[in-house]
């Protein structure tokens, strides 16, 4: 049997859940059901607010975080004039949304849905972020802006940060793999943005030799552009890109180890 309502000081029982004292192990102390007290907690006014933290200035200076990241969002995510920044990801890839949490200093809560792409049901995780702060800063220094797949312009990034970006991009809008025909390593990457995709080859073509000359191609009934390689240029390419650093996808990393293995 349930405790009365009368013999319970629920204000106290109240303090102690925020203090940090769970529904379920409160219920057990006194002996009363959690949905009981969640409906005392309501007529008293009591309830738990998450303070949200936020690094609102993790896009104000050029750092490899920094411009990974910025190049990730250019690639599979998105801002709106509310100023607020926005990613989602295939739900396997969640571990990725949690990385962005901790650069970012954030708490936000990682969200799943599911919807039917391509006549199937997938599930996908997203988060969001609100900041007018950081959402200038993606603007001011990074070109990110609402509506930008299909007008992106590329950053002006120092020499030394430009490779983070073009990882970060790669790791949204790329691909990393075998060729199902001549079992070639293959990379292709691509964009709502021709001119992205041109400034990426001169970036390639400024750091490496031998990176050929594939041509930007458009997507029959498509905005998007591609771009691919093949053989040992994705090789070369890759190692310029995953040099000295521990910030990328976790599962497009491992592609890159399987070809270079």
């Amino acid at each position: 049997m349930g405790r009365k309502k009368i013999d319970l000081n629920y204000e106290e029982i109240g303090q102690e859940y925020l203090l940090g004292n769970d529904l379920i192990s409160l219920g057990k102390k006194y002996k009363v059901s959690q949905w009981t007290l969640l409906d005392r907690f309501k007529e008293l006014g009591v309830r738990k607010t998450t303070k949200r933290t936020l690094n609102k200035k993790a896009f104000s200076i050029f750092t490899s975080q920094s411009c990974y990241w910025a190049g990730f969002i250019a690639a599979d995510g998105w801002v709106n004039k509310v100023y607020r920044l926005g990613v989602e990801l295939s739900f396997k890839d969640k571990d990725h949304l949690i990385k962005l949490g901790l650069f970012l200093q954030s708490n936000a809560e990682i969200k799943s849905r599911s919807r039917k792409n391509f006549g199937k049901i997938q599930d996908y995780c997203y988060v969001c972020f609100n900041s007018s702060e950081l959402v200038k800063d993606l603007e001011t220094n990074f070109n990110i802006i609402t509506n930008k797949s299909l007008i992106y312009q590329f950053p002006e990034l120092p020499t030394d940060m430009i490779r983070h970006f073009i990882r970060g991009y790669i790791d949204g809008d790329g691909s990393i793999g075998w060729h199902k025909h001549n079992n070639k390593p293959r990379l292709n990457i691509c964009s709502g943005s021709k001119k992205l995709l041109e400034w990426i080859f001169k970036q390639f073509q400024t750091n490496m030799e031998n990176i050929g000359n594939p041509s930007i191609i458009k997507r029959k009934n498509s905005n998007l552009y591609t771009i691919e390689f093949m053989g040992l240029q994705v090789i070369t390419i890759l190692d310029w890109i995953y040099k000295d650093t521990d910030i990328y996808l976790d599962r497009k990393y491992l592609k890159f180890k399987d070809l270079n293995g």
